[in-house]
This record gives C-alpha cells, sequence and structure tokens, in this order.
C-alpha cells in the first residue's frame, strides 16, 4: 500500500465490522494450493458509512479515494448506475499502518487484541477480519 487507496466499498455484510484494527490480505479467499494468500498489511478502519452506489458513481474524487483514475473506471468494476444505482455499499475509510524505525507494530498489534480481550471478555474474529482493499 502506497497510500493510494484510503477505502473500500462493500457489499454489506451479515456480520458488519465495526472501526479499529484490521489485518488487510490480498487473494484471501483463493486455496492456497492455487495462489498464496498475501498479507499486505495492518490498518486502522476510522469509519464505515453505508451509501447506494448512485449516490457515488459519478464522484471522482471517490472513485480515486478507492483506489480508480475516474468516476468512469468506478462504473466500469460496479456496473451500470441505471440499473443497479440502488444498490447499497458499506464505504469503508481506513488507514494503513507503516512499520518505523523504532515503531514495533506487532507491540501495537498486541497491545490493541489484549484490550479487546479485556474489554469484551473475548476475541471477535471481525475486528481483524481479512479486509481486502
Amino acid at each position: 500500500m502506497r497510500g493510494m487507496k484510503t477505502q473500500t466499498c462493500r457489499e454489506p455484510r451479515k456480520r458488519p465490522l465495526t472501526t479499529g484494527l484490521v489485518t488487510l490480505y490480498w487473494k484471501q479467499r483463493t486455496p492456497e494450493n492455487l495462489k498464496p494468500v498475501h498479507l499486505i498489511g495492518y490498518a486502522v478502519i476510522t469509519s464505515i458509512e453505508r451509501k447506494k452506489y448512485s449516490e457515488f458513481a459519478f464522484d471522482d474524487a471517490f472513485a480515486h479515494r478507492d483506489g480508480f483514475k475516474d468516476s468512469s473506471e468506478l462504473r466500469e468494476w460496479f456496473g451500470d448506475p441505471g440499473t443497479i444505482g440502488g444498490d447499497e455499499y458499506d464505504v469503508i475509510t481506513f488507514k494503513f499502518l507503516e512499520e518505523r524505525k523504532g515503531y514495533s507494530l506487532g507491540k501495537k498489534l498486541h497491545e490493541w487484541e489484549s484490550s479487546q480481550v479485556k474489554k469484551r471478555g473475548a476475541y471477535y474474529g471481525s475486528e481483524r477480519g481479512g479486509v481486502m482493499p
């Protein structure tokens, strides 16, 4: 991640994500014998907002935050807003975390997970549930 993508649009989940720390994977659902799963890194989900496709289908700034060149490229990916404009998506905004000299992301991750166990009494997989950008 080079900071080019700061959000992702996903169909609403049965068990919704919440704000907080997540682990990002690429090709997570591909069987391991076909292609390896790649850990991208860690991010903090800063907000999740439900939007209709028609609300962002022609928004170039929105498309750019989602990693598209412009809204035309976004529409090529998602489809015709005239047909599916009423479809709802969760717009997940995140900040990618990078390891820096003297900063231990592993330690921070462990501290955060420990705080979640203490706070909730159990570990919830959706916190680090493989959000794919």
